[in-house]
């Protein structure tokens, strides 16, 4: 079983049942080392809830360092700080969140493209999910680009991490739906600083033509997610990677977006 070396960053709060089921996907994959980030709690319950995915991750045959913050920083400073760890410690990484399920061919999809972009200075990331309308109909697994981001299980390179960290913002645009619709605090949408910089800096993202873990997190149980049944993917049958032309896919990506 291969090794894999870029740093597996993992970023947990208050969901043990969900951390568990991460853990679990895990465990059939020889991973180097992971870090996992726990923001600090805002109450008892937290506490309580921290206590089990501490355990959990102590007893786990895993190479698990536990960083666990003091003081609350909220989802878009811990994300930061976390990645800016792990940019420092290695020369790229993969960040996972604690209700993600991960999926056969993420790793080495992952890994594959992280070697191959490594040059490559529009390519900022390597992303993990698919929607449903553009995989349904794919049976085999080929990757394409495009400029938007999905932080569900994504890589990047600590040199291109460190220059979008180093960006002058102008003020971030929030999208209107998240303003009226969701009612979610702006500070938690860390994510939109990458899409802002994308944008301007003609940006790309490696995407999989077939979703490579699901999203489990949209439950309810979530502090930043409302509930829905959008984003539940099953895992597809792969049997090899086609490197095909995927012009028509980009276009259903930029009409989904």
């Amino acid at each position: 079983m291969r090794i894999y070396n870029p740093l597996l960053g993992i970023f947990a709060y208050n969901r043990p049942s969900h951390f568990k089921r991460l853990l679990i996907s895990l465990e059939n994959y020889n991973i180097n080392k992971i870090i996992l980030f726990i923001d600090g709690p805002k109450n008892d319950k937290d506490k309580v809830n921290q206590f089990y995915i501490s355990n959990m991750a102590k007893n786990s045959k895993l190479n698990i360092k536990i960083i666990k913050r003091k003081n609350n920083l909220g989802l878009r400073n811990s994300i930061l700080k976390g990645v800016d760890y792990l940019a420092n410690n290695s020369e790229y990484f993969t960040i996972l969140e604690d209700d993600l399920v991960v999926y056969e061919n993420f790793f080495l999809f992952h890994s594959e493209n992280l070697l191959h972009h490594k040059y490559d200075h529009e390519i900022f990331g390597i992303c993990g999910f698919q929607f449903k309308n553009i995989e349904k109909n794919q049976s085999e697994l080929s990757s394409f680009k495009i400029k938007y981001f999905i932080p569900w299980g994504w890589s990047s390179w600590s040199n291109k991490w460190k220059k979008f960290r180093k960006y002058n913002f102008d003020k971030i645009v929030i999208p209107e739906y998240i303003n009226t619709k969701n009612k979610l605090k702006k500070e938690n949408y860390w994510s939109l600083d990458v899409i802002n910089y994308s944008k301007k800096n003609n940006q790309f993202f490696i995407y999989p033509t077939v979703s490579l873990l699901k999203n489990i997190g949209f439950d309810g149980s979530g502090v930043n997610s409302k509930v829905s049944k959008s984003f539940i993917m099953s895992e597809k049958k792969i049997n090899k990677q086609n490197k095909k032309n995927l012009i028509k896919i980009e276009k259903e990506i930029d009409k989904k977006f």
